[in-house]
């Protein structure tokens, strides 16, 4: 079973609203699997995305999926093709300060950002180069824009 895709963020006039860079979680190895196994399971399982991957993809490895042949789907691309596009959006409707949430992580209360969105464009641990992030308090590095909604306002 995988998990359900995260809400859509922002959208885009032509531009459809893509699913997060991590949608959905890769599943865990398997206690009776070894870690060949399970690569070719993350390259081999059609029930495993509901869309088409290139093999660093399916393996977490955004990064360096080249999608040569355009034929990788994955999330990740499009984030990456239309970063400047929704870094301008974001940085438009949302300002600095705006409390955001994590969806993909509910224990995690709401909290401001604290800079402008930008296209990652220096090297972060996890984070692939051209996505679009938001500097967010209490992380020690920016967050992924397809990972962040903002809070429901306070009643």
């Amino acid at each position: 079973m995988t998990d359900p895709p995260p809400p859509a963020r922002l959208t885009l006039p032509g531009i459809a609203a893509p699913q997060g860079n991590g949608y959905p979680k890769l599943p865990d190895i398997r206690d009776d699997e070894t870690r060949e196994a399970w690569t070719t399971r993350l390259l081999t399982d059609p029930d495993l995305f509901d869309h088409l991957r290139g093999r660093g993809c399916s393996l977490g490895y955004h990064s360096t999926c080249s999608n040569r042949d355009n034929t990788c789907a994955c999330p990740h691309h499009q984030w990456v093709r239309h970063g400047a596009a929704y870094v301008r959006a974001w940085n438009v409707t949302y300002p600095i300060g705006t409390r955001v949430v994590l969806p993909a992580a509910p224990e995690e209360p709401p909290a401001k950002t604290t800079g402008l969105a930008h296209v990652l464009e220096r090297n972060v641990p996890r984070l692939p180069l051209g996505v679009p992030v938001v500097p967010v308090a209490g992380f020690d590095h920016p967050v992924e824009m397809a990972w962040l909604l903002p809070a429901p306002e306070e009643v």
